[in-house]
């Protein structure tokens, strides 16, 4: 028997399911749907002067382990670069390293006592086995009551307002007390960090490849438009036309998205947008990877100097991603470009960079870059398999409590797992 199997979103989860079920099964008719001209979902890159260049800044940690298994699994693992991410705070116009015990120890923003409170605060929520707990008390809350209320002000609320801009006072401590636990990879400079070399597009393409060489189909600029059931089977409608007789739905997209196609719903969550510019330059700026900005009269509220990744800059010119986040309202193109030039000219006048020595400027905008980690988060996941229905949910609607690339692969295998264990 040939089952029919529709997957919404060409994301990593998309993608990774597809290749899942495609691999363990012969007699699968998968077809992938993406909105977009590209496959890749956030993942997804531009070509910069010969390089592909992502367009949302991406690296992963040591204990993505489902990705570098699959990386394994098509051959690239070897390509993986490992290094160390700097990590430093913009605080009233200078900027100060935030990795090494000395740094900690100069770092002017906190007192002596209020770093030892960090210190014991951090071995704390490190301890912490079950971070579900913590769900239904907000982040906020919870710093000022083990941490203090003059490190919340001093050191978290930047952190927080560059991670999620106006939503910072709804995330919950679950989210915060498991970043917290996962972050902790670090040596003396800073964090271990990976990127693949060449850029995160030879993971999109070795799977677009391996898909379509098992029998696959991938349609882009093809906008689901419609979900409907027919008895016991489904019908995709799209903007270019219909698919009948799918026995099995794999949606990655967010659930707004979802719930406008679906005659069957799902909890939704709110989401923020991400506004993404990124600056080619004819020089290093500065010395770090990663930038938190804490002054607030800044226009952007992180910035990576993605070249600073690496020892051998491997383009012919240094690369920074600005990041702002937005509430995830919608953001037409002629809106974009005045931000991007009010980002622009915040950067200039910080960090006194003239327009000569600036070679290019790109700016992109997903009002679905990530959930908002509001307390309560846990209740609103859906479930993997929608209750009565041949329908399955991945990607970032169950990312929880953080959204990633292994997390997105982890997903899509599981969703084709679910699948595979009925119909083996």
């Amino acid at each position: 028997m040939i089952y029919n199997i529709g997957i919404i979103g060409g994301g990593m989860a998309g993608l990774s399911s597809a290749y899942t079920l495609l691999k363990n099964h012969p007699n699968l008719n998968v077809k992938i749907f993406e909105k977009n001209p590209y496959i890749g979902g956030l993942l997804g890159s531009i070509n910069i002067r010969g390089h592909n260049i992502e367009v949302y800044y991406h690296h992963t940690f040591p204990d993505d382990y489902k990705l570098y298994a699959l990386m394994d699994e098509l051959g690239i693992k070897n390509d993986i670069e490992w290094e160390t991410g700097s990590t430093a705070f913009l605080y009233r116009g200078k900027i100060y390293g935030f990795n090494t015990a000395k740094d900690m120890l100069s770092f002017p923003v906190i007192n002596f006592w209020e770093k030892f409170r960090v210190g014991i605060s951090v071995l704390l929520a490190k301890r912490i086995k079950d971070w579900r707990e913590y769900d239904n008390i907000t982040a906020k809350e919870y710093i000022i009551k083990i941490w203090g209320k003059s490190v919340y002000e001093k050191l978290w609320v930047p952190l927080l307002r560059a991670k999620f801009g106006p939503n910072m006072e709804k995330i919950s401590a679950a989210w915060f007390i498991r970043r917290i636990q996962l972050r902790s990879h670090r040596d003396t400079k800073g964090e271990r960090l990976a990127y693949l070399h060449g850029g995160w597009q030879k993971l999109i393409d070795e799977l677009i490849q391996k898909i379509k060489e098992k029998g696959g189909k991938i349609y882009t600029d093809e906008k689901v438009t419609k979900i409907e059931k027919e008895g016991n089977k489904y019908k995709i409608k799209t903007v270019n036309r219909e698919y009948n007789n799918i026995d099995y739905i794999i949606s990655t997209i967010p659930q707004p998205i979802f719930n406008e196609i679906s005659p069957i719903k799902i909890k939704d969550v709110s989401y923020q947008g991400c506004i993404s510019v990124i600056i080619t330059l004819k020089r290093k700026i500065q010395d770090y990877y990663w930038v938190n900005i804490s002054d607030t009269d800044a226009e952007f509220s992180v910035m990576v100097e993605h070249t600073n990744f690496f020892k051998k800059n491997p383009y012919p010119y240094h690369l920074i991603y600005l990041a702002l986040y937005t509430n995830g309202e919608h953001i037409e193109k002629d809106r974009l470009k005045k931000y991007e030039e009010k980002i622009v000219t915040s950067f200039k006048r910080i960090f006194d960079v003239n327009e000569d020595e600036i070679i290019d400027k790109y700016s992109f905008y997903s009002p679905f870059a990530g959930p908002v980690y509001e307390i309560g988060y846990k209740e609103k996941l859906p479930p993997i398999r929608i209750e009565n229905e041949k329908i399955l949910i991945g990607g970032i609607p169950r990312s929880y409590p953080e959204r990633s690339i292994n997390d997105s692969i982890t997903q899509g295998i599981e969703c084709a797992k679910n699948i595979l264990e009925e119909i083996k």
